[in-house]
Order: structure tokens, then sequence, then C-alpha cells
């Protein structure tokens, strides 16, 4: 069965930010806007939860732009020094932050985030991190001038923010499930390989790794009632019956 789930942000409550704006700037200020975006997280989750959807998002409600709600968190990164650049081979033009320094990520920047949307939420969660190259393209560079050596910073401190999320994980029920029924799975592949060769999968796709597995179930299963209809005789080596 297909899980679903959604793409992109999802819009903000009007309260919050200007509806059908570009960046829209918060409506809020303070602990106002900090308990705004909490809420509006809360609505979002509640909608897909109605609507079914089974990998859910906070739909980005705390960030004022899927980009640079992370660049926030980033050293390095001037929002003072904005420039007018244009963005998406120039489909259109934005005031971007501009690069002035080394980027060195000091804290999470998602970390708080991610936590208030599990802890209210029991189904499953996804949280969206640009990539490098959207990155790059979002914003303005004076310090490294080179569009490949920005894009690699970057994808390091892109990889420090997911190895923090993926730690976090460590003290959620939900990850030790998950470790508990990968243990089980990878003792099955370990018998079949050590004991019928059951090396890789030769029919492409998910139905073909089914039907791979229910034919080495199958034979697995004949074996077992093999040895029971005609035992091995006594001091038979398990090499002879296998």
């Amino acid at each position: 069965m297909l899980l679903t789930t959604v793409a992109g942000s999802l819009p903000k409550p009007s309260w919050l930010a200007k509806p059908r704006v570009l960046w829209a700037p918060w409506n809020l200020s303070g602990a106002a806007l900090a308990e705004g975006k909490r809420d509006a997280v809360l609505v979002a989750l509640g909608e897909q939860e109605a609507a079914g959807i089974d990998i859910v998002s906070d739909g980005e409600q705390s960030r004022q732009h899927f980009v640079h709600g992370f660049l926030e968190a980033i050293e390095g990164v001037d929002f003072d020094r904005r420039v007018t650049i244009g963005i998406r081979a120039d489909r259109y033009k934005a005031e971007v932050p501009t690069v002035t320094g080394p980027l060195v990520r000091r804290r999470s920047a998602h970390g708080d985030e991610v936590a208030f949307a599990r802890a209210h939420t029991t189904r499953k969660l996804k949280f969206t991190v640009p990539g490098p190259m959207t990155i790059v393209d979002t914003l303005a560079d004076e310090h490294y001038r080179d569009r490949r050596r920005l894009a690699m910073e970057f994808a390091r401190v892109i990889n420090e923010e997911a190895r923090d999320h993926t730690r976090s994980l460590n003290r959620t029920a939900q990850y030790e499930q998950s470790r508990n029924e990968r243990k089980k799975v990878e003792m099955r592949f370990a018998h079949l390989k050590t004991h019928h060769h059951f090396e890789r999968m030769r029919l492409r796709g998910l139905s073909g790794a089914r039907d791979e597995f229910h034919l080495a179930a199958i034979v697995q299963n004949l074996k077992t009632l093999a040895i029971r209809i005609w035992p091995p005789p006594p001091n038979t080596p398990a090499a002879c019956v296998a």
C-alpha cells in the first residue's frame, strides 16, 4: 500500500502572515509570534490528519521562507545585506541575504520545530530541509565567489543538521520500534544468505522482491516439512540435511 503525504508548504493563516505574498512578513512579533507559529503547526497537523494523510509535516508554518528559515541559523549569512537577484533562472526577482563569511552552524536550525511537531502527532512525520543547490540559487555570495565551493559548504552544514535530527530520534519510542523490527529483518536476511545462498535479488521492483521472498519461504517450509517427515539418520552431519 502506498502511503500518502504532502509536497511543499501549506498556506499560513492570515493572522500569522499576509496571504498570497512572496516571503510575507509576520503579522505578529515576540512571544506572540512564537505562540502563533506553534498554533499554526497544530492547525496544519490537524488538517492533514483529518484528510487521512499518512506522513504529515509541519507545513513549514514556522518559516517565513523554505530556504531562509534554514539560513537564519547559519553564521556567515548576513540578512542585513540584502541584494536583488534573479531566482530560478531569472524567472522572478527577490531580495536575498548575502554570504559574507565562512559558513558555521552553531545550533540546530529546526530541532525545536521538529520536536514540537513530533510531540503533537501520532502519524509518521517528515520535515523538509533545502538542498545545497536550492540554497545557492536563493542568496548572494561575496565570500566564496565560487558556486561549486559554496554548494559544498552548504552540503556540509545540511549534513550536520540531518545528523542532529537523526540523533534526536534515538530518544523516541518510534526509533526503538524501528530498531527492533530492523533486527528481525536483518536476522532473516542473514539466515537466507548463510543457509540458502540468497545473496541478491534477481527480480526487479517491489513485486519481484515479494515473489522472491515468497519462493524462499516456500523452499524453507518444504525443507522443514521433509526433515520432519523423513528425519535424518542419527549422527548425520547437518550439511547433508541441508
